[in-house]
Parts: structure tokens; C-alpha cells; sequence
């Protein structure tokens, strides 16, 4: 099973997050849930030498949370840093874009 959405017109995250609290809901471990969202699809779509998993030499985006998703999923929603390409940034700075000034 994949994680997913095909809500066009919604955010993307919100739904993602709410799949992941339904498998645990109906029966998931939150392991085996977040692995629908990461070394899963990365395996079925032909991509799991690249990514699906944190190790040296792999392309990752890391998202860094307040809690421990593994014990509560709800926790992988808290999100309070991401680090891409090598960079880390805050919530803050990845939606200054997009605020309205």
C-alpha cells in the first residue's frame, strides 16, 4: 500500500498526514505507515537505489519533528525544521514566499 491522496484541490500534507493516522487508526504500526509514505513507493516507482531511506549516498530531504512518530503518528505532523539539499531551514523561512506583505 501506498500513501496518498488524488485531492486536486486540497493540501497536499494535510491529506497525507490524515492517511497516515487512518492506517495506524485501522491497524498500522506507525512504522509500517510511514513506510508507505517513504521506502515503499520509493521501491515500486524503481527509485529505492536514490531514495526511500537515509543512508550515505542517498538524495534526502529530512523533515524534523517535536515528538516520536513511531510512538504517536500525530507527532510526525509536527514538523519544525526541514533540511533540503543540505540545508537546513524553519517552518518561517519556507513560507515567507508565500505570506502576504
Amino acid at each position: 500500500m501506498l500513501a496518498g491522496t488524488d485531492l486536486p484541490l486540497e493540501p497536499i500534507g494535510v491529506h497525507l498526514h490524515l492517511n497516515l493516522r487512518a492506517m495506524v487508526r485501522y491497524g498500522f504500526t506507525p512504522f509500517e505507515a510511514l513506510q508507505t509514505a517513504t521506502r515503499i513507493p520509493a521501491r515500486q516507482f524503481g527509485a529505492s537505489g536514490d531514495l526511500g531511506t537515509v543512508r550515505p549516498g542517498r538524495l534526502a530531504d529530512l523533515a524534523f519533528v517535536e515528538g516520536d512518530p513511531l510512538a504517536r503518528i500525530e507527532d510526525a505532523a509536527k514538523v519544525r525544521m526541514v533540511m533540503t539539499n543540505g540545508r537546513l531551514r524553519t517552518v518561517p523561512s519556507l513560507l515567507a514566499p508565500f505570506a502576504d506583505g
